[in-house]
């Protein structure tokens, strides 16, 4: 039975195929290898195509196969590595699992880097986030002396709720069908408009106003960004 199933590489058509060609009109480089040899070589992956992403990743872990694949792509990065090391400036800025570099982001620019993020800063005090908005409860992991924070928020994190009783509250400003969800923008929760993922089988509509509830544990404390 032969262990490829997909990876067709020399039918990959880089004119039909890439989203974005000046960027990535360079050869992905792929790393393999074991304990007793490791051999380079590269695969024409111009853009991230979802049956390439899984097959690959289904390729290497039935082989066994040790490998460092090198991408732009951050999609590509979360479906096929164990372990990511994102560089910014010709510097290691974070190492860790998927998850890891997605919830757990060592600064502004990893968490802006992998996935949509809500990057806030606001006034802390007794153990909550002082916002425009209300208050949020932080995690007890985040806790800190400064008065004020800088923290990150995943789109997906934060769940609309009825704006009556609710410690946090904004006014939808736009509303935006991204396929699979809503993208919507809710204004005066902080200085500038915090997005949050919906099911598409929730109405809503600008000017609404609404409640947010954010669980203390999504709510990610950023280091101070250097002056």
């Amino acid at each position: 039975m032969p262990v490829t199933r997909a990876l067709h590489f020399q039918d990959f058509n880089p004119i039909e195929q890439s989203c974005n060609l000046a960027e990535r009109s360079q050869k992905t480089q792929c790393f393999q290898g074991s304990a007793s040899q490791i051999r380079r070589h590269g695969l024409p992956v111009l853009c991230a195509v979802s049956e390439y992403e899984h097959e690959l990743n289904r390729l290497l872990r039935t082989l066994g196969i040790t490998t460092v694949y090198v991408t732009h792509d951050q999609s590509e990065a979360m479906v096929l590595g164990d372990r990511i090391i994102v560089m910014g400036k010709g510097a290691i800025a974070q190492i860790g699992t998927p998850r890891d570099i997605y919830f757990a982001p060592a600064s502004r620019f990893v968490a802006e880097f992998i996935g949509a993020a809500n990057i806030i800063d606001a006034g802390y005090s007794n153990g909550s986030l002082l916002l425009p908005g209300g208050k949020l409860a932080a995690s007890p992991d985040n806790s800190t002396t400064k008065e004020r924070v800088l923290v990150m928020i995943r789109p997906e994190s934060i769940r609309i709720v009825a704006a009556e009783g609710a410690g946090l509250c904004g006014q939808i400003e736009t509303v935006s069908f991204v396929g699979d969800r809503q993208r919507a923008a809710i204004g005066e929760v902080a200085a500038k408009p915090i997005m949050v993922d919906v099911s598409n089988s929730v109405a809503l509509k600008p000017g609404d106003r609404v409640g947010l509830a954010i669980d203390p544990s999504a709510v990610r404390l950023l280091p101070p960004e250097p002056v």
